[in-house]
């Protein structure tokens, strides 16, 4: 799994969430790194913030799922509104978990985008 929030201590909080159920493989504090570390790691799972600089966490999965369809994308964020959550869906993300509710929500999402499923934040 890769990690792609800007914020370095929150980053390392959901490292510690994820890494009880998967290998985080790489992390980035950008949506341009996220997109090259995907690109060149090749995650299974990559959990984007929707918030970060030089590209947002929606154009970064944009490109992700253009390039490399396969792989399962969740988004994290603090937009609870309607509108990002299905501009997420459109692009094709498997998930969506508020960052509130990361510690209770993000396993089971990673764990049905990885069945194939999709989650969505109740």
């Amino acid at each position: 799994m890769v990690i792609a929030k800007d914020d370095a201590v929150f980053r390392y909080n959901l490292k510690m969430i994820i890494q009880k159920q998967c290998e985080v493989v790489g992390e980035a504090d950008d949506g341009a790194v996220a997109v090259e570390l995907a690109d060149e790691l090749r995650p299974d799972v990559i959990l984007f913030d929707i918030s970060m600089p030089v590209m947002t966490g929606i154009e970064a999965a944009r490109l992700i799922r253009e390039r490399l369809p396969g792989l399962r994308i969740i988004i994290g964020s603090n937009h609870t509104t309607f509108a990002y959550i299905e501009e997420a869906f459109r692009i094709g993300a498997q998930g969506y978990v508020f960052k509130g509710s990361a510690l209770f929500q993000l396993p089971k999402a990673i764990q049905e985008a990885l069945e194939g499923k999709v989650f969505r934040p109740a």
